[in-house]
């Protein structure tokens, strides 16, 4: 087989040509490579991260400008801007682009997930009112934590039995990273310091709740699973 590149050739069925590094058959769209000023080629996929980050960065450099210049500015919008356009790029590299490294979707969703929970707490104060009576703690771990856990699950099940394939491996750690920050919320849920406490709205003490009853029964039943799932591998070995 001849590299359509450099015209290496290339013993086998190779997808890559080992001297170039260029696909050997006609790659997905985000796997393309693009020249850029003739300095040095990079994939789609990559270039579309980079313009992620710049968008983020100008975001930044935006709202500094903007608090030196205005003495009433007060808004934080760089950690949204951060959320939308990496959940843009989350969406379109894994599920509406093809691609061949639809991998670990769980761990890239929760770094974003993790990373605009951080920039949150870095941009405003922890006890500074987000939304009204609900301050940038609570916010984060009365309801983004939650319900990201509940949504994470019930979208779980359904990209499975869309899939139609049962990754034990991928399911049972899934599952377990799922299942310890459900049970670090709750447990936050329940500290209190004298008055104080970082969960203090019912409504929020609800849903913490709810999502750590959900998450132990979806888990425990996922968990099951594998396991039967196992036994019928080892049988029909």
């Amino acid at each position: 087989m001849k590299c359509n590149c450099c015209g290496f050739l290339v013993k086998g069925k190779e997808l890559i040509c080992p001297h170039c590094g260029d696909f050997m058959k006609p790659p997905y769209l985000l796997e393309k490579r693009v020249n850029i000023f003739n300095w040095f080629t990079l994939s789609v996929h990559s270039l579309s991260v980079i313009v992620g980050l710049n968008l983020f960065l100008v975001s930044l450099i935006l709202e500094i400008l903007l608090k030196n210049t205005l003495d009433n500015f007060t808004y934080h919008f760089y950690p949204y801007v951060f959320l939308g356009a990496f959940l843009i790029l989350y969406l379109f590299n894994n599920f509406i682009l093809k691609a061949h490294f639809r991998k670990v979707l769980f761990l890239k969703f929760l770094l974003i997930f993790a990373s605009f929970c951080a920039l949150l707490l870095l941009s405003y104060n922890p006890v500074e009112f987000i939304l009204p009576n609900i301050a940038t703690y609570q916010l984060i771990f009365g309801y983004l934590v939650p319900l990201f856990c509940i949504f994470v699950l019930i979208f779980g099940i359904i990209y499975y039995i869309a899939k139609k394939k049962f990754d034990i491996f991928g399911i049972i750690i899934n599952c377990s990273i799922i299942l310890v920050i459900s049970i670090l919320d709750f447990v936050f849920s329940k500290i209190q310091f004298g008055s104080f406490s970082i969960i203090a709205n019912s409504i929020s003490k609800f849903i913490c709740e709810f999502s750590f009853g959900i998450t132990l029964l979806i888990t425990f039943n996922a968990l099951v699973f594998c396991v039967l799932r196992l036994k019928t591998r080892t049988n029909k070995e």
